[in-house]
């Protein structure tokens, strides 16, 4: 749900409900974009 904060006022940035999280997918995902050699000469 989003919510408008005033410009002096404080808010929440994002929350991701541990159930719905794959970490081991996270992880191969971050590692096959890191071992790119294209993106990383």
């Amino acid at each position: 749900m989003f919510r408008p904060v005033p410009d002096d006022g404080t808010g929440d940035v994002l929350v991701i409900p541990k159930a719905a999280t794959d970490l081991k997918a996270c992880r191969q995902e971050f590692f096959r974009v890191l071992t790119q050699h294209r993106l990383f000469p």
